[in-house]
């Protein structure tokens, strides 16, 4: 039967394989468990908390006196939050919440591992003079001696001071004075320190930690959070943020009406000094009983109130002509231009004809002010509202340059009319009196201005009353609340952490380890793989027991001494012919217990009463002169270049029955000593004298020099050792089989663990394996599973609790 190829991994899952792997990765399970505990720990107990303090705004735009009054130009309500957030992160606000809270000193406790700022609860403020701006940043470190007395060092440039509180401190860069914070003076002996910000500075630590973000865009609601390590800091500062911005809107909006009331209030001053001229020359220069009797009778004709109207207009004019000179020159860049030139043509007649001109560049701007939050520097959509402002200021230009020219050509026609209708009147004509004409016409101008200042007032009282009805465009829906507990570390979370983090690297440890295990565990997976026959199994001797070492005349009755009697009780069924026996050991590579199974192996052949000899053909690393604790001064080596006799190399160990020849001094050609002739005379000659020929070979994973002796073999045996021989050896014992024609190769597993009646691959009811099944069978112990025999010591390994058995562990005697 065609046996499967051994995989490269593991592929199918194997419940016995998982429990192995598990059982052998439980102290890498342990040390990781320990490694997460004690970083979850250390983060708990060595870092600095965050906490986080929210508060929301949301955008009103609540305008009933600006709706009453349509004043577009006054108030600016936006709808774009995304601007609102930028303003809200801008250094220029910042700097007005800065100013409003103690920041400018922080003070911290000096802790061993941490620092902790003692915002508001400090116990002692400082006063300070700076002289050098290297005295902000730096920490001043303040030493408690006794009471209202300490030591204060510059932690940058090593000045130090003896103080008491009240008392001036002068270091180079600055004088301090340290007050206490309350009505008592601290007596302790605690080392704290102190640092003088500069504001530019707080300004970019606290937009550092500042967020602030779109809550709801349809109920226009503004997050706004801040973290810190203390958690008082934190809500004070989302709290003055929300608040401020409420104060700051409310001052933008209503900044508009107040520069429109002061340019108002500078025009009813010119207004006011014109009436007051006109009305003093008037009281100075005339008199109703001055007015010629013959005008004041003509006056009423159509006439008369034609050229009296002429005279209003030209009045009229000659204001819009002083207002439009007052605008030449000017430019028009941002909103406080604007506002100004509707201040200066206010109450005029140019009000009606410049007001779009003026709503359109207002709208402009507006959008401008809006994409420089949104978009960088040059890019093409600021490129293109700049070039549409530049296009509507000089339609604005243009229309003013024409309105005064029309203004003008209309002023010099109306004078030309009233000289004309001075040549074609006949009262006008002859009336000579020109004093009549000039009183009316200081009436008419009084009347002009007295009209404009009206209207001046009224204007006025409309923007005070704006400015005054004017609600804050934001409201504060709510304030942030200290908060109870930190976001960073969270102990629950950190915890969490930490068991997933070992949930996860145990996992990945055992599914890698179980993917990539590739060594030998059981006689099964030789089985798998092979067409071998499994000869037996030996348990796996106590590792202090030294390498090689000849076991079995120890304790014969042991488990070791039982798993030999079963292996030579399974060569019987292998080859049952009568006579002499070769008996030829190899495996793969050293380590794997060859030696230990040869020398271990022949020594229970002997105890049945065979004439047994072991020879070392090992002879680059030889073992089994250290089994038998013998010389090697002689051997094969010596005895196949005929150096030495047999009868001179032979050596009898203390068993009876028991020979061997050690391998020698190390020759220069191992292998092909063990092809020569000499060496079918040696086996020849050990075989009329001896039952058993067992020969120790050298690994046939590494050298090719064991095929010869594993050829000559009646029993050529290939030893794999559990737990430590990989699948792919099993390559090895295959290609003995099919290219070297070795059908007799037979397997003894070494090594085997069964102090765990559940080891991987391990049957419950018996312990032999291959073909020719005997072995560990029901034996004459009672207990099923167990060998011939069983020693006490390893009898008890099987009555352990199961949690001992799987950990390993033996009860102690």
């Amino acid at each position: 039967m065609k046996k499967k190829p051994i995989p490269q991994i593991n592929q199918d899952f194997d419940p016995k394989l998982v429990m192995f792997v598990l059982r052998n990765n439980l102290l890498w399970v342990f040390l990781a468990f320990v490694v997460c505990a004690m970083l979850a720990f250390l983060v708990l107990r060595y870092t600095n908390p965050i906490y986080t303090s929210r508060s929301e705004i949301q955008l009103t735009n609540d305008e009933s006196a600006s709706s009453i009054f349509k004043e577009e130009m006054v108030a600016y309500p936006s709808e774009n939050l995304a601007k609102e957030i930028e303003l809200l992160r801008s250094p220029v606000f910042l700097s007005r919440v800065v100013r409003k809270l103690p920041l400018d000193v922080s003070y911290y406790n000096d802790g061993r591992f941490l620092d902790h700022e003692a915002y508001g609860s400090n116990l002692f403020h400082v006063d300070y003079h700076i002289r050098d701006n290297s005295a902000y940043g730096v920490k001043y470190k303040v030493q408690m001696t006794g009471t209202g007395s300490f030591d204060i060092e510059n932690d940058v440039t090593r000045e130090k001071q003896s103080s008491r509180f009240g008392d001036t401190i002068s270091f180079t860069a600055a004088d301090l004075v340290l007050r206490p914070q309350g009505a008592s003076i601290p007596d302790d002996h605690g080392e704290y320190y102190f640092v003088i910000n500069d504001s530019n500075a707080l300004v970019r630590n606290i937009l550092s930690k500042l967020s602030v973000t779109i809550l709801n865009q349809a109920a226009k609601t503004i997050e706004i959070s801040y973290s810190d390590n203390n958690k008082y800091k934190c809500s004070d500062i989302v709290n003055v943020i929300a608040k401020e911005f409420e104060t700051f809107n409310m001052e933008r909006k209503q900044d508009g009406a107040n520069k429109i009331i002061s340019y108002i209030d500078d025009a009813l001053v010119l207004v006011t000094d014109k009436l007051t001229a006109t009305d003093k020359e008037l009281s100075e220069n005339f008199d109703d009983t001055e007015i010629n009797p013959f005008f004041a009778e003509k006056k009423t004709d159509i006439e008369s109130r034609k050229i009296a109207r002429y005279q209003d207009e030209t009045l009229r004019l000659e204001s819009d002509l002083e207002a439009l000179n007052e605008l030449k020159g000017r430019t028009i860049g941002n909103r406080d231009d604007l506002i100004e030139i509707q201040a200066i043509i206010a109450g005029t007649s140019l009000e009606k004809y410049l007001y779009n001109y003026l709503a359109s560049i207002q709208t402009s701007f507006t959008r401008r002010e809006e994409l420089r939050y949104s978009a960088p520097e040059g890019s093409p959509l600021l490129s293109g509202i700049n070039y549409t402002i530049d296009n509507q200021v000089k339609a604005f230009e243009n229309s003013l340059e024409s309105v005064r020219r029309l203004t003008q050509k209309r002023y010099a026609e109306l004078d030309s009319i009233t000289k004309k209708s001075k040549e074609t009147i006949p009262w006008f004509k002859d009336a000579d009196d020109t004093t009549n004409i000039d009183l009316s016409k200081l009436k008419r101008l009084r009347s002009v201005n007295e009209k404009y200042f009206n209207q001046l007032v009224e204007k006025r009282a409309e923007m005070v009353f704006l400015r005054e009805g004017t609600t804050p465009e934001y409201q504060v829906l709510a304030f942030g609340q200290i908060p109870s507990e930190p976001k960073f570390p969270n102990k629950r979370n950190i915890i969490l952490m930490a068991l997933g983090t070992w949930i996860a690297f145990s996992l990945g440890l055992l599914t890698l380890r179980y993917i990539f295990q590739d060594e030998i565990l059981s006689p099964d997976e030789i089985s798998k793989y092979t067409e071998a026959h499994i000869l037996g199994v030996v348990h796996k001797y106590n590792e202090s027991i030294p390498v090689s070492q000849l076991v079995v005349n120890k304790n014969p009755k042991g488990l070791i001494a039982e798993a030999f009697r079963s292996i030579r009780t399974n060569m019987a069924f292998l080859d049952s012919d009568k006579g002499k026996k070769i008996i030829s050991i190899t495996s793969t590579i050293s380590g794997e217990g060859k030696t230990f199974v040869a020398i271990n192996l022949s020594g229970i052949i002997a105890y049945s009463n065979a004439k047994v000899i072991v020879i070392d053909c090992d002879m680059r690393k030889p073992k089994i002169h250290v089994g038998f604790e013998a010389q090697n001064s002689k051997g094969m080596s010596t005895l196949l270049t005929n150096q030495n006799t047999l009868e001179e190399c032979i050596q009898h160990s203390k068993m009876a029955n028991l020979d061997f020849i050690t391998a020698g001094p190390p020759p220069p050609n191992p292998a092909e000593l063990l092809i020569s002739p000499a060496m079918d005379e040696l086996i020849q000659e050990l075989t009329s004298r001896y039952d058993y020929i067992v020969i120790d070979n050298p690994p046939a994973g590494i050298v090719s020099d064991s095929i010869v002796n594993m050829k000559r073999a009646h029993y050529p045996i290939y030893i794999v050792r559990s737990g430590y021989s990989r699948k792919f050896f099993i390559n090895n014992i295959n290609r003995l089989i099919s290219d070297n024609e070795i059908s007799k190769l037979s397997v003894i597993v070494n090594g085997v663990d069964f102090s765990n009646r559940a080891s991987y691959g391990m049957s419950n009811s018996s312990y032999g394996y291959g073909v020719y099944t005997y072995g560990y069978g029901t034996g004459y112990n009672s207990e099923p599973g167990f060998g011939y025999y069983m020693d006490e010591n390893s009898l008890s390994s099987f009555k352990d609790p199961i949690l001992r058995r799987i950990f390993g562990r033996k009860k102690k005697k």
